[in-house]
């Protein structure tokens, strides 16, 4: 099977859970500018990163805000590519674009053994240089429980910090404040693990705390990911028998 399948999937959940929370921001917060921004950002399937207006590279997935051509927040998935590769990668995005890009989360699975998932996430700094705020975390591993942690994330992370309030943006370096939003490491293990399985259906179930985890995420229209998760409830259930 194409090792495209579980790599889409891995983004596209990553992209939906990272949404979900944004959209939880406009639902909740009490302040209106803070909501007006929120309500802006959008998510991108594909964007053109480029450097010294030549085309360098297109990411997983990413967001904007709403009729900006270039994404601040990136999704990178590595599945069968190098950690080293892809963290190359994710620094040159910060560093090519010179802080516009202000975060870029990196999924990676060990390939092609599937028996781990690691996260990282690099952000950008104020004097255009980028720090790794979390670095190969173990999000999966087929040989230890289900690793805690979050990731945590912070409103600017999509945006920019101009004109959002302090608590909203990612301090610098040394400055303790809390997230604005957190994506469990339970929920990552969960999108890796649906992917793994869309990879290799017949190797690898998907258990019903992860499906529930899933569903809970999808948007109403997504038929296709929810036909997927009906098909691995389907066959989970016909292993049981």
């Amino acid at each position: 099977m194409d090792e495209s399948k579980g790599h889409s999937l891995l983004g596209l959940y990553l992209c939906l859970v990272a949404l979900q929370k944004v959209r939880t921001i406009v639902l909740t917060t009490c302040d209106e500018a803070v909501r007006e921004v929120a309500n802006k950002i959008i998510a991108i399937s594909t964007a053109d990163i480029k450097v010294k207006g030549e085309l360098w590279n297109q990411p997983d997935a990413s967001f904007a805000l709403l009729g900006d051509a270039e994404p601040t927040f990136i999704v990178e998935v590595a599945w069968s590519q190098s950690q080293q590769d892809v963290e190359d990668k994710a620094e040159n995005y910060i560093r090519g674009t010179h802080g516009k890009v202000q975060v870029v989360i990196v999924l990676n699975v060990l390939y092609p053994d599937l028996e781990e998932a690691v996260v990282s996430l690099l952000v950008a700094t104020h004097d255009d240089g980028f720090r790794w705020e979390q670095r190969r975390k173990v999000i999966h591993s087929d040989h230890l429980e289900q690793p805690d942690g979050v990731v945590g994330l912070y409103l600017s992370d999509f945006c920019g910090p101009a004109g959002l309030p302090a608590a909203y943006c990612r301090p610098p370096a040394g400055v303790s404040r809390n997230p604005v939003m957190t994506i469990s490491y339970r929920v990552l293990g969960a999108i890796f693990r649906a992917a793994r399985h869309a990879q290799y259906p017949k190797k690898y179930q998907l258990e019903q705390e992860d499906h529930d985890i899933l569903s809970s995420l999808l948007p109403q229209d997504s038929e296709e990911l929810r036909h997927h998760l009906q098909e691995a409830k389907c066959q989970r259930e016909e292993a049981e028998r």
